[in-house]
């Protein structure tokens, strides 16, 4: 809707760009095999969701579909053995979902304890990677205190994998994203992204999920801000 809206402030061109050069104090843009220059370049590329081959011979449900309760429940059946990667609000609200349907078992593969995000006032501690809300509630009232009957919660181990793995029809990868490919360049090389000010070099700029701001708490912790 921002974007929308802001193209009926300016001339503009959509289109895939398949190059980026610097020269003549200009950005030249490669844009369906036609060149654009401009001052100034924002980078807002995102991300995809990180996959690994933990399960090999088990189908994927990608995270994005994860995340819809509605759709996930179109998506698992009751002889299901479904594998969810990840410990963060995104893996603990999919456990939330899986829990509520009809499936024969869930393993939980975490690399650290639950972590919650705390309200310090004027401040929150761990906001960026703690559970909160719904979330944070279903995991300290279910979750660790009385988790359904077939859901497990295992380290994740090489043996672990393993030795549950085999069992898993279906995988759910929470465990982040990476950033998707950039525009070919030579310049970029030669420059990196500061967290703090969102510049990457020469009037060249990042934002989003693939050029986070960073943040320092009160407590010293620093956060990448990857939430809306």
């Amino acid at each position: 809707k921002v974007t929308d809206y802001f193209l009926t402030q300016v001339n503009y061109k959509k289109g895939f760009v398949d190059s980026l050069e610097f020269f003549d104090d200009v950005w030249h843009v490669g844009v369906d095999n036609q060149v654009v220059s401009a001052r100034n370049v924002i980078l807002a590329t995102g991300c995809k969701p990180r996959i690994f081959e933990y399960a090999k011979n088990a189908d994927i449900i990608p995270l994005d579909y994860a995340l819809d309760k509605e759709i996930l429940a179109q998506m698992v059946k009751p002889h299901d053995t479904i594998a969810v990667f990840g410990g963060s609000h995104s893996a603990i609200l999919i456990l939330k979902y899986l829990s509520s349907c009809n499936v024969k078992e869930i393993f939980n593969f975490f690399k650290h304890p639950l972590l919650y995000a705390v309200d310090m006032g004027s401040w929150t501690l761990y906001g960026t990677n703690g559970l909160k809300g719904e979330t944070a509630i279903w995991a300290r009232d279910v979750l660790e205190k009385n988790p359904p009957k077939n859901l497990f919660r295992i380290e994740n181990t090489k043996e672990n994998r393993d030795s549950y793995l085999k069992r898993c029809n279906k995988v759910i990868y929470a465990v982040g994203y990476e950033k998707n490919s950039l525009p070919s360049s030579s310049k970029l090389d030669e420059f990196s992204f500061n967290p703090e000010t969102g510049i990457i070099g020469t009037r060249i700029f990042g934002i989003g999920l693939a050029f986070p701001g960073e943040y320092t708490d009160f407590a010293g912790n620093k956060e990448q801000l990857i939430g809306v």
